[in-house]
C-alpha cells in the first residue's frame, strides 16, 4: 500500500452533505458513494468551477481507494451578490435588438 493511500478507506457506501455559509454566499458539497471495484469519481460542478475538476479528484483519491464516488457542489450567491441585467431602452443598439427579437 502506498504511503499517500496509508489511512484511506478501502469501500464504503454511503452519503455526506456540508455546506459553507460566508458574507458572499454559501456552497454546497455532497459526496454519495456505493461499493466498487475500482474508484471511480463523477463529479457534478456548477461550469464556473468546472477548472477545479483535478484538484477535487486528486483530493478524494488521496482519501478514497475504492468505490463509485458522486460529487455534487452548488454555490448560491447572497441577494447582495447577485448580478441584476438591465437594458437601457434608450440606447439605440438595445432598442434595435428588442425591436429585432420582437418580430
Amino acid at each position: 500500500m502506498s504511503s499517500t493511500l496509508k489511512g484511506a478507506i478501502q469501500s464504503m457506501t454511503g452519503y455526506g452533505r456540508a455546506v459553507k455559509r460566508t458574507a458572499i454566499g454559501s456552497i454546497a458539497v455532497e459526496l454519495r458513494s456505493t461499493n466498487h471495484r475500482y474508484l471511480e469519481i463523477e463529479q457534478h460542478l456548477p461550469s464556473g468551477l468546472t477548472a477545479l475538476q483535478g484538484r477535487l479528484s486528486e483530493l478524494i483519491r488521496s482519501h478514497i481507494r475504492r468505490g463509485r464516488i458522486e460529487t455534487f457542489v452548488s454555490v448560491q450567491l447572497s441577494s447582495e451578490n447577485q448580478r441584476a441585467v438591465t437594458f437601457d431602452e434608450t440606447n439605440p443598439c438595445c432598442s434595435a435588438t428588442t425591436q429585432r427579437l420582437s418580430s
